[in-house]
Order: C-alpha cells, then structure tokens, then sequence
C-alpha cells in the first residue's frame, strides 16, 4: 500500500494543510504535467478525471484545460464539448472569474478554426456569460 493509498483510507497522519487535495487535485496536476510535456492523450485522460470527479466551480474552470488538451490532441469537437461543459456550469450553476479566464484563454486559441460554425458558437455563449461579481 502507498503513502497516498493510505491516506485515502485514514486521516492519520494527514496534515491539516493537505486536506483540499483529494484524487480530483492530483488528476488535475497530472494532467498539467502531462500536456506540458506534450503527452496529449495521457493529459487528456487524466483531466477528464479531474472535471469528473471536481466540485462544480473547479470542474468549470478545470474544463479549459481539458479544451487545451483535447484541442493539441487534434479533437475540436471534443474541445469544444469541454469547454461548453464549463460554460454550461457557468450559466448554471457558479459564478468564477478563473473559469471565465481560462475559457476566454481557450477560445483565442480556436482563431486557427474561427470559420468553424462551432466555434462561433462557442464563442458567441463565452461572451454572453454573465460577468463574475
């Protein structure tokens, strides 16, 4: 057994300061990890994990990443179901100026595909999300 696989089973031990990171953290930092390092597909497996199993504010803005991925891994439509899955729980269900960031970051990286009727689409709904307070 792990250190880690301990831990999910028992708090003992467990600093007070490590309690916020749980399996949808560390999906989402292996994720980074891996689209850094170019492994796409790998970075896109894990950040799935991560939006799925994420609360809904970190799941929004989580979705952007999971965009990036699936977008350099050469999938517009599943980017663009990432990122209409943020924008879903934008309109939805939370209100996050981080997740409005990272979409909007997302969608300039769309210009290569602009004439695409999804992407305008896409673009059309980021503008219209309602401003973060």
């Amino acid at each position: 057994m792990t250190l880690w696989d301990r831990h999910q089973t028992t708090n003992e031990d467990r600093p007070d300061w490590l309690g916020w990171y749980g399996p949808a953290q560390m999906a989402s930092s292996e994720g980074k990890l891996l689209l850094a390092s170019g492994q796409y597909d790998k970075a896109t497996a894990a950040l799935e994990d991560s939006v799925n199993q994420a609360v809904p504010r970190d799941a929004a803005v989580r979705s952007a990443r999971l965009a990036e991925a699936r977008l350099l891994g050469k999938d517009l439509d599943g980017a663009l179901d990432a990122a209409n899955q943020g924008a879903d729980l934008l309109e939805s269900r939370v209100s996050s100026a981080r997740a409005t960031s990272r979409l909007q970051e997302f969608s300039a990286k769309l210009s290569p595909y602009r004439r695409e009727a999804r992407v305008a689409e896409f673009r059309d709904r980021l503008s219209a999300l309602p401003t973060p307070a």
